[in-house]
């Protein structure tokens, strides 16, 4: 159920559990957190944008190498 708002991607809750392999529970205590970047609209069902899902998984990459900005 990708959209594309305005050559956005945005991905729903199931398509970002597949791009990250983890589970449902680890997914949400990452936005409990706010650790992930997400959306959570007036309907309640969350949503991400792509390319921030995509910065957030390189970001945690270079930190678990001891890469840091």
């Amino acid at each position: 159920m990708t959209m594309n708002i305005m050559n956005e991607k945005i991905l729903n809750f199931k398509e970002v559990l597949e791009l990250l392999g983890i589970s449902k529970s680890a997914l949400y205590k990452l936005t409990a957190g706010d650790k992930i970047p997400h959306y959570k609209p007036t309907n309640g069902k969350l949503y991400f944008k792509k390319h921030e899902v995509l910065d957030w998984i390189t970001n945690q990459q270079k930190s678990s190498h001891g890469i840091t900005n």
